[in-house]
């Protein structure tokens, strides 16, 4: 096999680059990985009380707009409602929220813990079944009923409109899950771009090894060393 010096000096730049790409990779993925750890800790540490509090304290309040709409998203996104009980509306009446309403009657809850009219069961259920529920699902005021504005039509229960599962333990096990993920697949990558790295720098150091024997050499054109005799 013919090789030039030109051709072989010119694939130094180019493994250089290589390494440098592998080992930036190399280091994401251990820094996403260490921010994985440290999610599953924080998780881990959370406790219920924490998290009751910053729904009571801050839902609602014009100086925690952020914390407002996680509030309503955990809602929405685990159909559930407060936290640490099964009972929403006893659980709302301690919230300053419910205490700070000017409009009168008061919501006895968030319009997020009602229950989710677009979930295809209920569709499904409903679109067969005729009932006072069914009718309240495809009411276009059925968000200002689930509130409380308004009183309830005969034949529909307080309890079939709300959410009544506990929010804390569905936040936890899907922080829980996603961190545990993410810490095994970056871990994961973090070590194949390591050995990629390391191989691509041994490859170049070899590369070197052989420039340095051509820089001795006369001659422009070199037979390689590995043509089988």
């Amino acid at each position: 096999m013919i090789r030039s010096k030109n051709d072989l000096e010119s694939k130094t730049p180019r493994s250089f680059w290589i390494c440098s790409l592998c080992l930036f990779c190399s280091f994401v993925s251990f820094m996403v990985t260490e921010f994985s750890i440290a999610t599953l800790v924080e998780v881990n540490s959370l406790e219920s009380d924490h998290m009751k509090n910053v729904f009571l304290e801050t839902y609602g309040n014009k100086l925690f707009p952020a914390e407002t709409d996680a509030i309503d998203l955990i809602h929405t996104k685990f159909s559930c409602c407060g936290v640490g009980t099964t009972n929403p509306i006893s659980f709302w009446r301690e919230s300053r929220w419910f205490w700070r309403q000017t409009t009168y009657p008061l919501q006895r809850f968030p319009r997020s813990c009602c229950v989710n009219r677009e979930d295809t069961e209920l569709i499904r259920l409903c679109s067969s079944v005729k009932s006072p529920f069914c009718d309240w699902i495809n009411d276009p005021e059925a968000e200002d009923l689930c509130s409380g504005n308004i009183v309830l039509p005969r034949g529909i229960q307080w309890d079939q409109m709300i959410q009544h599962r506990d929010c804390f333990p569905l936040v936890t096990t899907y922080a829980l899950t996603y961190a545990t993920r993410s810490l095994v697949l970056n871990a994961l990558n973090a070590l194949s771009y390591f050995v990629l790295f390391v191989s691509f720098l041994r490859r170049r150091d070899c590369s070197l090894d052989y420039s340095d024997a051509l820089h001795q050499l006369p001659s422009v054109v070199v037979i390689n060393d590995l043509i089988e005799y």
